[in-house]
């Protein structure tokens, strides 16, 4: 009886799984598919004012919600879950006023902003609000629900982002794009909840807010905020030191190199959380998980490393087209920083289910601190590809390292 008991509890767990990889391969299908479609109607230079707005976003909305959310899935009850995503949505609403009051504050002082700042707000919602509800979906098994997120969010956001191409918006059009698709995935994800999280409006004790989530504010929020500067730290170093159009052609050449990683990796990182918080609230070890994992990972990452650095730039003009020829040579040079991104990235819950997430936080510091290190040597030799060949080799020692202490820390 408990063989078959435990067998169907595997059984669902490997449907959970399958259920949300599969709906995350069906979203990246459908990005890939667009992006040909995308990349014929944006410049490299347009794609470069929608990188600068993202390199805003992504930072602020991890600052706004405190990264309160991480502790949705460690909740032990259903009541929890939801009384911790209530807590991340307020705040997540209540910093993004604040921000609007000083942006308001700055013109009134005089400080004319470009549209494109009077739209943080709003894009600081669209990016945090859907992960905490995915959070919240993924823990109490609303897989559909989840699915049905990744597949439609990919759709509305591509499909409106290529229509206001054609209507020459430029960068706004991305812009608009992604906030539409956001909000849709906002709207897919929030279905069935939205009563049961509006029931804790007068449940919550404010004041001990910063004691039962120390650990999330004072760790990992400041840690995720400096794993977003892979994308939006080196999208402002390369603004001030090479200048434009390189920040575009590296948000399309991050944007192709992401896509296998917000594929697979990604949902590894949902379902392994959910799975060895079980095992660490029970003081058991976890670290066979993260090698099985290591190890299917790295059979897929490497051919993918391969492709990309032999064949990058033929591929981005074979797709993309001749103006983003640049895009591909970087995907070259960035091949081995993909690769151990893509097999390291997924165990980063490691840290916070070990409660070392001020060690985590020392080693991601390192790791911008010698991307950092990269492109001053390539502004230095007056040469972006030494920059980003040393780029490429340093944080993939660095994300070796963190590996191993990964698998110090599970076992």
């Amino acid at each position: 009886m408990f063989k078959k008991a435990k067998l169907s509890l595997q059984n669902f767990r490997n449907a959970q799984f399958g259920s949300l990889t599969g709906s995350a391969a069906i979203g990246q299908i459908i990005t890939y598919l667009t992006l040909p479609f995308l990349a014929r109607v944006y410049s490299p230079d347009e794609f470069s004012g929608f990188s600068k707005f993202l390199s805003w976003v992504i930072p602020l909305s991890i600052l706004a919600s405190f990264r309160i959310e991480l502790a949705i899935p460690s909740q032990p009850s259903k009541e929890l879950q939801y009384k911790t995503a209530f807590i991340s949505l307020t705040l997540l609403i209540m910093a993004s006023v604040g921000i609007q009051l000083l942006l308001a504050l700055g013109e009134i002082l005089g400080f004319h902003l470009s549209y494109m700042y009077g739209l943080l707000p709003i894009g600081i919602i669209s990016t945090s609000a859907p992960q905490i509800l995915f959070f919240l979906n993924t823990s109490l098994q609303r897989n559909v629900q989840s699915a049905s997120y990744r597949i439609f969010n990919n759709i509305v956001l591509q499909l409106t982002s290529i229509f206001l191409g054609y209507t020459t918006l430029g960068a706004s059009g991305l812009i608009i794009g992604y906030l539409v698709g956001q909000w849709v995935g906002i709207l897919i994800l929030l279905k069935g909840h939205f009563y049961t999280l509006w029931s804790w409006k007068n449940k919550i004790q404010w004041q001990e807010i910063s004691l039962e989530y120390k650990e999330y504010v004072l760790f990992a929020t400041p840690q995720a905020i400096i794993e977003t500067l892979q994308l939006s730290g080196t999208i402002f170093f390369l603004t001030i030191l090479f200048g434009e159009p390189y920040p575009g052609i590296f948000y399309l050449c991050w944007r192709i190199l992401q896509a296998p990683v917000n594929l697979i990796s990604n949902s590894i990182f949902v379902i392994e959380y959910n799975k060895c918080s079980q095992l660490s609230a029970r003081n058991l070890p976890y670290i066979s998980r993260i090698k099985k994992s290591f190890r299917s990972l790295t059979i897929i990452a490497i051919p993918m490393g391969l492709i990309f650095l032999f064949f990058g730039p033929q591929i981005f003009t074979l797709v993309l087209g001749e103006q983003h020829a640049f895009s591909g040579k970087m995907a070259s040079y960035l091949s081995l920083w993909f690769v151990v991104q893509f097999i390291v990235s997924p165990f980063s819950y490691t840290a916070i289910l070990a409660q070392k997430q001020h060690l985590s936080l020392l080693f991601n510091s390192f790791d911008i601190i010698a991307k950092l290190m990269a492109f001053s040597i390539g502004f230095l030799f007056d040469n972006i590809w030494m920059g980003l060949g040393t780029y490429s080799v340093l944080s993939a020692i660095i994300g070796l390292g963190i590996y191993r202490w990964y698998l110090q820390i599970s076992s």
